[in-house]
């Protein structure tokens, strides 16, 4: 059967794990901003990016695990750079300058925000990568694909892996008690 990309999860979904993906970003351009109305704007993304992380942590450390085999599974890294330049936007935009940098500013985050929710890309904070995590694609035995967020090594799998299904496209591995 040929190969499938992973299944985009609903809207509202996306839309949550794009806020948590781009909160450190939203939470850097508060700071640029600091003392003009549009931090209000990119602090309350923020913190609606931070509440959406501290969900999904609550839930991938309570969530019940299901068995997944996995056929082919590649590593999907690129899908989370796309989140990289949302960083380097806060360093070239200083809304502090103009009214047009401000507008420029709400122009720029708001478009790749709204890329990231409607192409359906991985919605993993890149940050993840520092403590530990990657991003796989991976294929189930029934040929379902889904993103992969784990941080034992993929090569070394064989048989069911139990991990949490964070989003109908989107299963996270449950830190080891060594991890925590």
């Amino acid at each position: 059967m040929p190969a499938r990309p992973p299944r985009r999860g609903s809207l509202r979904a996306r839309a949550e794990l794009s806020l948590a993906a781009f909160s450190p970003a939203f939470a850097l351009m508060v700071w640029r901003a600091w003392g003009e109305l549009l931090a209000w704007v990119f602090g309350i993304a923020a913190l609606l990016g931070l509440v959406t992380v501290a969900l999904v942590i609550w839930a991938i450390r309570t969530g019940n695990p299901e068995p997944f085999t996995f056929g082919d599974i590649s590593d999907s890294s690129a899908d989370v750079l796309g989140h990289i330049g949302s960083y380097l936007a806060v360093a070239v935009i200083d809304p502090k300058a103009s009214a047009s940098e401000a507008a420029l500013s709400l122009a720029v985050f708001g478009l790749i925000f709204l890329i990231h929710v409607s192409v359906g890309l991985v919605h993993v904070n890149p940050l993840a990568y520092m403590f530990g995590y990657r991003v796989y694609t991976g294929t189930t035995t029934q040929d379902t694909a889904y993103y992969l967020v784990v941080k034992s090594e993929v090569a070394d799998w064989n048989g069911p892996q139990h991990l949490i299904r964070v989003d109908p496209g989107l299963l996270v591995e449950r830190p080891r008690r060594a991890d925590r």
